[in-house]
């Protein structure tokens, strides 16, 4: 069956690329317009051979949903996909209480049709109302419908589902990151002398392209570039194709606000490099320093290769990194202490 509670979601979300139930998909399916609560999820059901779905829903809510800003939507997905997008039967026909509210029709030839949740909140009458749904596709049987009832996401509540990867953590990551880049560097060499060059970490945000604010990236992401949390959120509320939302823009691996973190070893790097430097560079020991273009020498930005220095990488870094200050920057100093 598709029944699913929410106490099974943490089993979804360990394996983002296990297979979930259609029941945890049509919940989790936008972050934006979320499901209200465990009862949000008014209907849903596997679909037969017959390709028809025929049921009641009794709304006496209806008019308070609408005073709150809810709305009602169809959601569909394909029960053998492994994503949690959304997807169309080749045609659809959606009717309530005898009006036909919207139909899916085929892609045009040698097109590809990007297939979106249908709002449905004006087609419903406070009490019971009858809804009929006739669809046509190669296979039937691998749809699953549901209907949910959901409240808007401000982007303000979107960038608080992103967690914190505190300094000493993410110190470690990026410490981690290097020895086994370092490792596997050594052994695709075989015998051969291996010279390696320092990581190079951007600040820049590849979405915005400036200095990344608030910078993030997804827990399971294995790279250290981070992009700027506000601006990832708007750029995914207003991308229109619903199925190409909330991908890393670095790696796509999938990433909704809640797989995100802020990285305070990024964070106290961009709050601390001169303004007019893109990019830093990264020891073995996870110390950094940044090369000035006009000095074009590397002047020490993130703390000496001693302990001195890294111990500071490690101090508590604010939960919102520090603006840029306005005007000349001042030449970088080294974190050691004096």
């Amino acid at each position: 069956g598709v029944s699913c509670d929410l106490g099974d979601l943490a089993q979804h979300v360990a394996k983002r690329d296990a297979w979930w139930c259609p029941a945890c998909r049509f919940r989790e399916m936008d972050p934006l317009n979320a499901v209200v609560d465990a009862s949000g999820l008014l209907y849903h059901s596997l679909a037969g051979e017959k390709a028809k779905f025929e049921f009641d829903l009794d709304l006496p809510q209806l008019r308070n949903w609408r005073r709150e800003n809810m709305s009602l939507w169809v959601r569909m997905v394909r029960v053998s996909d492994t994503k949690v997008g959304h997807a169309w039967p080749h045609t659809l026909s959606f009717t309530v209480n005898r009006a036909t509210v919207f139909e899916v029709m085929p892609p045009e030839a040698g097109h590809k049709r990007r297939d979106v949740p249908e709002d449905v909140s004006s087609a419903f009458r406070m009490g019971r109302n009858s809804i009929s749904i006739t669809f046509a596709d190669e296979r039937p049987t691998d749809f699953a419908l549901g209907i949910v009832v959901t409240e808007p996401r401000s982007v303000k509540e979107l960038r608080k589902m992103a967690g914190i990867c505190p300094p000493s953590e993410a110190l470690a990551r990026v410490r981690q990151m290097l020895a086994q880049t370092r490792k596997a560097s050594t052994k695709s060499s075989h015998d051969d002398i291996v010279c390696l060059a320092p990581d190079t970490l951007k600040l820049r945000c590849p979405i915005t392209m400036e200095r990344v604010v608030e910078p993030v990236r997804g827990r399971e992401c294995q790279h250290l570039q981070c992009f700027s949390l506000e601006a990832y959120v708007m750029s995914n509320r207003q991308m229109r194709a619903f199925n190409n939302r909330w991908v890393c823009p670095v790696c796509t691996l999938v990433l909704r606000p809640d797989d995100l973190v802020v990285d305070s070893y990024v964070a106290r790097a961009a709050a601390d490099a001169p303004a007019e430097v893109d990019e830093v560079v990264i020891s073995q020991n996870g110390a950094w320093s940044c090369a000035l273009p006009q000095a074009g020498a590397a002047q020490s930005g993130g703390g000496a290769a001693d302990d001195s220095g890294l111990e500071d990488l490690d101090a508590e870094t604010p939960e919102a990194p520090p603006r840029r200050r306005s005007g000349a920057p001042s030449p970088a100093r080294a974190r050691t202490a004096a």
